[in-house]
């Protein structure tokens, strides 16, 4: 049966070289974080490097974000999930939703940019921009979005396909987009 609470999760991108990565480190430290099952003892001839075998976030329309602009990634220590790298702003970008109900990445105004791609297409920093990650058709053939702030701070979104035309997903986006309508909003 499908989850209809799940949004999304949010993996770690790593290097070959670089284990040791800010995106790890910060989805590790996340209370938002789930943790792999353990690998099989018997190797099975399937991918056990794929994504089921990584640790990540879990954005659930349950977690009603404490800021209108979503579930917020940054350096800051009331951020989210907070990246610990110089090169990513207090804020630097927000998960959320745009007036259509599309899941979106949205830069915050953060000093470097964030880049968006889709299958390795569509490179480029780019500041106060949102880019459509979820809940649009055009991206049924896509099979990897990768947010990048800079080279040891990567992360790969899987969205989960939701009908976007059901009251109850367009219920749980509005709750999800109002926050908890507390005086601690992001300026």
């Amino acid at each position: 049966m499908e989850d209809t609470d799940l949004i999304a999760r949010v993996y770690p991108v790593l290097s070959d070289i670089d284990i040791d990565s800010s995106a790890l480190e910060a989805i590790q430290a996340s209370p938002l974080y789930v943790a792999p099952p353990p690998l099989p003892t018997e190797p099975d001839h399937s991918d056990i490097w794929g994504l089921h075998y990584m640790p990540c976030i879990e954005f659930r329309f349950s977690n009603i974000p404490r800021s209108p602009h979503g579930i917020i990634f940054g350096r800051n220590p009331k951020s989210d999930v907070v990246i610990p790298s110089k090169s990513v702003s207090n804020y630097h970008f927000g998960l959320t939703f745009d007036d259509e109900r599309h899941l979106i990445v949205k830069d915050l105004d953060s000093r470097q940019g964030t880049q968006v791609t889709y299958d390795g297409e569509g490179k480029g920093q780019r500041r106060g921009f949102c880019w459509i990650v979820g809940g649009d058709p055009i991206l049924q053939d896509t099979t990897s979005i990768v947010i990048t702030i800079d080279e040891t701070t990567m992360f790969r979104i899987v969205a989960v396909h939701h009908d976007i035309e059901s009251q109850a997903y367009m219920e749980n986006v509005d709750r999800f987009c109002q926050g908890l309508a507390t005086a601690e909003h992001l300026p």
